[in-house]
């Protein structure tokens, strides 16, 4: 079975213990091993996003953003790049943000709470 983004949109805030967290487990037919690092997800993204695609590409896909914010030198966490918020289904948000040079260098997704 091939994993999908909406498998992660499913599982995402889901415990451990829930069926959807563990149908998720279930296709990537790993055990997780949970650690403190992150790595890249190297599969499929919605709607044919590719990383390194400018702003206008992606607002011309998803259109206008819900939020967005300019980039900006923080005390706390460092520089923030630009980046782009939309909401998704009041389930989820999915957040692009792009590199000094333009181009998308991360895609965050991130549960809606309720």
């Amino acid at each position: 079975m091939t994993l999908s983004w909406d498998d992660f949109v499913d599982a995402l805030g889901e415990p451990e213990s829930s069926a959807r967290f563990a149908s998720l487990l279930s296709k990537i037919r790993k055990a997780p091993v949970l650690v403190e690092r992150y790595r890249a997800y190297t599969g499929r993204l919605p709607a044919g996003v590719v990383t390194g695609q400018d702003e206008p590409t992606i607002v011309a896909m998803f259109g206008n953003p819900s939020q967005s914010g300019d980039p900006k030198q923080s005390p706390l966490i460092g520089f923030i790049h630009r980046w782009i918020r939309y909401y998704r289904d009041n389930r989820y948000r999915i957040r692009f943000e792009f590199s000094m040079q333009g181009g998308l260098q991360k895609l965050s997704l991130e549960r809606v709470m309720q």
